[in-house]
């Protein structure tokens, strides 16, 4: 009887064993299909989030009077065309990208059908703090200063910061920022490099 108990009990505990790895790779599989849903979840809330706030700040230099079809617009393309429901259009928004003293200075500019800037913002830079950041419209209102300028004031020379003997406002201790970001805006009013031949509806129908 004891010979036979002992054949038996090591049969036991291997299928013992074996269903404990099967309950814990089945937990572990639950574990990670869990995790991968709430990842995916929290990575789409994510990128909602970042669309929504890059729509934000794209309406803030648009057109406010402009009917713009926002629910058209796919926040990640650059440079973008604006229209409206009825398919008129209504401007461009674009990145352009300034040199500045600690590195590239990229700033989104909106404007009108016309071609005249209807506002600006600072998207990212490397500028020093306190001094070259003052760009920034949260901290100055010193991009004011190019709206509602078009094309033919492109053309009004100097297009330089007053201490360089130009008519534009310079920030002080922030000459090469300010010097940066003038010759970008003004060379977006002179190429408008992300227009083409086309104007009117004609570039919303495409």
């Amino acid at each position: 009887m004891q010979g036979n108990s002992a054949g038996k009990f090591p049969k036991n505990g291997v299928q013992a064993s074996i269903r404990s790895a099967g309950r814990m790779f089945a937990f572990l599989l639950l574990a990670m299909t869990l995790i991968a849903i709430t990842n995916n979840f929290t990575f789409s809330a994510i990128q909602e989030n970042r669309h929504n706030k890059l729509i934000d700040r794209l309406k803030s230099i648009s057109d406010k009077n402009a009917a713009i079809a926002w629910d058209r617009i796919e926040a990640g393309k650059l440079p973008m065309v604006l229209c409206n429901h009825e398919n008129q259009h209504l401007g461009w928004l674009s990145q352009i990208d300034a040199r500045g003293y600690a590195g590239t200075i990229k700033i989104l500019i909106g404007l009108n059908e016309n071609h005249t800037i209807t506002g600006l913002t600072i998207l990212d830079h490397r500028e020093t703090p306190g001094i070259g950041d003052i760009i920034e419209e949260e901290k100055s209102p010193w991009l004011q200063n190019f709206v509602h300028l078009g094309p033919k004031d492109a053309t009004i020379a100097p297009w330089q910061v007053k201490t360089r003997g130009g008519k534009i406002d310079a920030i002080s201790g922030a000459t090469i920022t300010t010097t940066a970001v003038t010759h970008a805006i003004h060379g977006a009013l002179t190429a408008l490099p992300w227009s083409n031949t086309k104007t009117g509806s004609s570039l919303c129908k495409s």
